[in-house]
């Protein structure tokens, strides 16, 4: 059972909200589990679950029209901290905390979360809930798969720029796409282009405008977050490889969206070389042929769609494993209908499998597998002597 952490163990992260009560959320259960007690049946929990319910605005409501029901993310924020504290460690709880600190407080909040689960995993992972249950590691899976889900649709509406003037309004990564999106349809169909941009759509002169009056300092800081955002996701899922193995869920959406939303911010705001560096004149002389550069982060983009990636030699079996991993992120980004993505994951799985288990996943019959065996000449599979 996990005890208390040593005084010798690696840093604790610093958080970037100031009332959050890092340290004390990674202190053990007092009593004898340092995890407490499971509460997936509790009431707690369920009063989690509700504060989180929002109704669809868009859905037709009755004759009787009422208020709709919103999530109340700073009921979540109080009570994960509370139950976490005096408790429970609980992944699915933490993973729900994350996804509150992210509504109040942002990116800087969103990297206290990852960095709370990251820990949290560090520090508990034997005794903490969820356990799995009949030896499937699903539940522990789940609370990350569902948490790199949603924050896929909402770091979409993260602002990508702040103009200083209300000539102008703040775009997001969403409205960018929208823009990408109206930028085609300006060729195709210049009619219903019009028609759409006068209802408010998003386009690349209003994109640019926005861009162009947002200050420098906005576009480095913003990246500059959201790279130690991406840094933080990669050493999480880092760490649920090599505690799950082949089992470990990935973040690679949360991952994969922050790339492009990174390099579109550098692009839109002059930093084409990674730095805040040109970000001064960057925007404000965009054209035509920076904001196709920036459409090149997206599928569709007019041009190659990784530029600033030179190809090179493979040059190690993990990084060949890394680029499949790349490619099949892509390919289940962009092809969700393909099975080729999902394809290639399971491809990817086998290579951590030894020849034992690599049998046992294609071969379904004992009797079969046991066969194979003895004409392999793996004899403590078969019972020989």
């Amino acid at each position: 059972m996990d005890t208390k952490p040593a005084a010798s163990e690696p840093r604790i992260h610093r958080p970037r909200v100031e009332k959050l009560p890092y340290a004390a959320l990674l202190e053990p259960i007092p009593g004898g589990n340092p995890c407490g007690e499971s509460l997936r049946y509790d009431d707690a929990y369920d009063r989690l679950r509700e504060y989180q319910r929002e109704e669809d605005a868009t859905l037709p409501q009755d004759v009787w029209q009422r208020e709709l029901k919103r999530a109340q993310w700073p009921d979540v924020y109080r009570l994960s901290v509370e139950v976490l504290q005096s408790r429970t460690k609980d992944l699915q709880i933490a993973a729900w905390l994350t996804e509150a600190l992210f509504h109040l407080h942002g990116i800087p909040g969103l990297i206290d979360g990852i960095n709370l689960l990251n820990d949290l995993c560090a520090r508990y992972w034997t005794g903490i809930h969820p356990q799995d249950e009949d030896g499937d590691p699903e539940w522990r899976a789940a609370p990350f798969a569902a948490l790199d889900r949603r924050l896929v649709v909402l770091l979409r509406q993260v602002p990508i720029t702040d103009p200083s003037t209300a000539d102008a309004s703040t775009c997001s990564y969403e409205q960018y796409e929208e823009a990408i999106q109206m930028d085609g349809l300006a060729r195709r169909d210049s009619k219903q282009y019009d028609r759409l941009a006068a209802e408010g759509k998003m386009t690349r002169q209003r994109l640019l405008a926005s861009a162009s009056m947002t200050s420098p300092a906005f576009f480095a800081d913003t990246a500059r977050d959201l790279v130690v955002l991406m840094n933080d996701a990669v050493t999480l899922e880092l760490q649920l490889d090599s505690l799950m193995g082949r089992d470990a869920p990935s973040m690679g959406g949360l991952r994969g969206l922050l790339e492009q939303i990174i390099r579109v911010i550098r692009e839109i705001g002059g930093m084409e070389n990674g730095t805040a560096e040109g970000a001064e004149t960057g925007a404000a002389g965009a054209g035509d042929g920076q904001f196709q550069g920036a459409a090149a982060a997206l599928p569709g983009g007019s041009i190659s769609e990784f530029p600033n990636r030179p190809p090179g030699p493979i040059v190690s079996r993990d990084d060949a494993y890394r680029r499949l991993n790349e490619a099949a992120e892509y390919l289940l980004r962009t092809e969700p209908h393909s099975p080729v993505g999902y394809l290639v994951k399971r491809a990817i799985s086998w290579g951590r499998m030894d020849l034992s288990e690599l049998l046992q996943e294609f071969i379904g019959s004992d009797q079969d597998l046991f066969k194979t065996y003895g004409l392999l000449g793996i004899r403590e599979w078969t019972g020989r002597k």
